[in-house]
């Protein structure tokens, strides 16, 4: 689980008791006993420890060690949350979002998303961008949504380059550009955002925002295609009749290029 087994709030185990709690659960996640690591993150947030309370929502959340229990999830997020961890709160964002342990509060998701947001989280800041996009908890607004989006982006976060891509393809909340909307495609889609990549497929095609170029179409076509998306396959089909064997050929290097170079 992403975060489980991070050592950034080490700082906070202050006592050598703490200290080697921490360090079995740290063992015991790192080899899946979940059950055992319920038990010493258990220990620890009830000291007080904003990391080990997260992950103690973690669990409840995932169903790890322990029965799945949203309520558990929730009360476990929310304390952690409360001291200022950002992904308990983008958590607990999206239980109130989802209304899964708590009541659905679209304006106590906003919020939480917000504080997380505001210290950088990625994930969060994609997420309140979203809540803006559809006017959730806050007013809509595709200035904001488009700001929140470009942040995430900017961080990495493939989902975030997609919905980007889509705002500067369609001139929302930012001017329409073409040209933008190829680039933040193409960052998500070579991370393997599969509708990132049929979009840069048919940008192809077309020549817009790209040099028009069937091969390379064919190769975002294909791997996305392989990956289970319907639009992409239709795709692949309309380009696959309109190129030469020698071609196909090239395209298909391509593709096998991508896949290898993704696979390490």
């Amino acid at each position: 689980m992403k975060h489980l087994c991070t050592w950034l709030l080490f700082a906070l185990l202050v006592t050598p008791a703490s200290a080697q709690n921490f360090d079995k659960a740290v063992a015991a996640t790192s080899r899946g006993d979940y059950v055992a690591a319920l038990q010493e993150w258990r220990l620890l947030a009830a000291e007080g420890h904003k990391l080990a309370q997260r992950n103690l929502g973690e669990l409840y959340l995932a169903g790890l060690g322990v029965e799945r229990n949203y309520l558990e999830a929730a009360l476990w997020y929310r304390r952690a949350a409360d001291q200022g961890d950002p992904n308990a709160q983008q958590k607990l964002g999206l239980m109130y979002r989802a209304g899964l342990g708590v009541p659905r509060n679209y304006t106590e998701a906003a919020a939480w998303y917000r504080g997380a947001a505001e210290q950088g989280a990625a994930q969060a800041q994609y997420d309140l961008g979203r809540m803006y996009a559809q006017g959730q908890g806050v007013p809509k607004d595709f200035g904001e949504a488009a700001k929140w989006a470009r942040l995430s982006a900017d961080q990495g976060l493939a989902t975030a380059q997609f919905t980007l891509g889509r705002l500067y393809a369609d001139g929302v909340g930012v001017p329409q550009d073409i040209d933008e909307a190829a680039n933040w495609y193409h960052r998500a889609a070579d991370q393997g955002h599969t509708k990132a990549q049929t979009k840069l497929g048919a940008l192809y095609v077309k020549g817009s925002g790209v040099p028009q170029d069937l091969v390379t179409a064919y190769m975002w076509f294909d791997i996305a295609a392989t990956q289970g998306s319907p639009n992409a396959g239709s795709g692949r089909e309309f380009v696959a009749a309109r190129l030469s064997d020698d071609q196909t050929s090239k395209a298909r290097s391509l593709v096998q290029a991508w896949i290898e170079r993704h696979s390490n």
